[in-house]
């Protein structure tokens, strides 16, 4: 089992990084909250990381994580924290999703300690920021550089559904599977905010942004870290598993609470 970290900061001494997670054979992938595992493991955050199956034993925690079972004790899980906290590098390249896919076989248990921490995805060294347009056209609105970008809103967005069409009004960019952070460029700089969005006509869903915040390069560290962090978990925790295909779906993108769309259709024979 690899470990990656993924950068998405946000913080200061426990900078909001998603450490991804990646077991091989099977080719599953998940991403844990830095903080929230810390606060986990010293005892106040005993809620938190709610997407994820854990277990007390005696002085060792046990995180279910898809095929593997992660067990340790809190100083080798918080070994594993400041390694991961310390690392240079960067997870670009990696598609990050933000619990993978329901695994449904029993886990594999691993120590904490086997888990190899790499600072970048190709060879364990630092490396630059890469920007895609899309990501430069959101920096540039923001006035951020490629590294601040980077550190704060991670890589891998890209447009939003329904745009380029007659159904947009503007330019809206999505991060995340299922989407979770929406951006677009305003003439006032840059707005981000949860994604959503609606169905406009039967087969056209457009993305949306739903409690936009103006932000830039002007706004303190702390502030738009805490602001991410909350938008992430308030989208992340309304995201449900579909009881057939066993997909991750967003609220507007399922019939009900435990089916998606297309199992209603081909399944149920539901018609829109």
């Amino acid at each position: 089992m690899q470990g990656y970290k993924s950068r998405f900061a946000g913080g200061e001494e426990w900078p909001d990084t998603y450490v991804v997670v990646r077991v091989e054979p099977e080719g599953w992938l998940t991403t844990l909250s830095l903080p929230d595992l810390v606060d986990l493991v010293q005892g106040p955050g005993a809620g938190r990381l709610r997407d994820h199956a854990m277990e007390k034993r005696g002085d060792l925690l046990a995180l279910r994580l898809g095929p593997v079972e992660l067990i340790g004790s809190s100083a080798e899980w918080m070994d594993l924290a400041v390694e991961v906290r310390d690392q240079a590098g960067s997870a670009a390249g990696l598609h990050d999703s933000p619990n993978g896919p329901r695994w449904m076989g029993d886990p594999v248990t691993v120590p904490v300690e086997r888990v190899e921490v790499f600072g970048s995805f190709e060879s364990g060294r630092p490396m630059e920021p890469a920007l895609s347009s899309n990501e430069e056209t959101l920096a540039r609105a923001g006035r951020f550089d490629s590294q601040q970008w980077t550190d704060l809103f991670g890589v891998g967005w890209r447009p939003g559904e329904g745009y380029g069409t007659l159904f947009a009004e503007a330019d809206v960019y999505v991060w995340g599977t299922p989407a979770q952070l929406a951006a677009r460029p305003t003439s006032r700089g840059l707005e981000v905010g949860m994604a959503g969005g609606s169905w406009d006509l039967p087969g056209q869903f457009v993305d949306d942004i739903v409690e936009g915040h103006a932000v830039s390069a002007e706004t303190p560290r702390e502030l738009l870290g805490a602001l991410l962090r909350d938008l992430l978990h308030r989208r992340r925790v309304a995201f449900t598993w579909c009881r057939y295909c066993g997909k991750q779906v967003a609220p507007e993108r399922r019939h009900s609470a435990d089916l998606c769309y297309g199992c209603a259709s081909n399944l149920l024979g539901v018609v829109y």
